[in-house]
């Protein structure tokens, strides 16, 4: 904690976001109306062969390995969580429609892209992203167990750091920034 006291003491743009995250959400402006808007509809014949996969599992999401019939390849959705109540699930639409929206705005080489974004015809929200193959950070940690063998994921560290400055030069940040969180591809990305 002495570490980001440090920092948030030295970096102006860091402590404006810290203020922001703790102020109360102003009211939607005409300009963030956009964001408020509903996913479109997206005809769900469009994806096929579903698979949940298994390691791949957020607070909020779950994440399917399907078949996009328009481009004969496999990518991978993220959803909302089935064991949501009805309360829980109305705020947490708005989140994730949100999160989609968000995550489609930034264009970096270390962050996963969105290749869509929608709600299919039972109103459930989705976005669709890159089929990526590899580890979390955590597990690629635990497959290096000396020190000259984990200084070989510095370039990895670098990247997510590159990343996390991009989010915060567009005025996003990650909430959840965990190893786990982090996928090690398993062609060196």
């Amino acid at each position: 904690a002495g570490g980001c006291a440090e920092h948030l003491a030295q970096c102006d743009s860091c402590r404006r976001l810290a203020l922001m995250a703790d102020a109360p959400a102003p009211a939607p402006t005409a300009e963030v109306a956009g964001d408020l808007e509903r996913l479109p509809p997206v005809d769900d014949a469009h994806y096929t062969d579903w698979a949940p996969l298994a390691d791949a599992r957020g607070g909020m999401g779950r994440i399917f390995r399907v078949r996009d019939r328009r481009l004969g390849r496999h990518v991978a959705i993220k959803q909302l969580a089935e064991h949501l109540g009805p309360r829980e699930r109305a705020v947490l639409v708005r989140r994730f429609e949100r999160e989609a929206r968000l995550t489609a705005r930034l264009q970096h080489p270390a962050i996963v892209g969105i290749y869509e974004a929608g709600r299919f015809a039972d109103g459930e929200p989705f976005y669709a992203m890159p089929l990526l193959r590899g580890v979390p950070l955590t597990t690629a940690i635990a497959r290096r167990p000396t020190l000259a063998d984990r200084l070989g994921l510095l370039p990895h560290l670098i990247a997510v750091a590159d990343a996390v400055a991009f989010a915060h030069d567009e005025g996003i940040v990650h909430r959840d920034l965990k190893p786990d969180n982090v996928l090690v591809g398993s062609s060196g990305e």
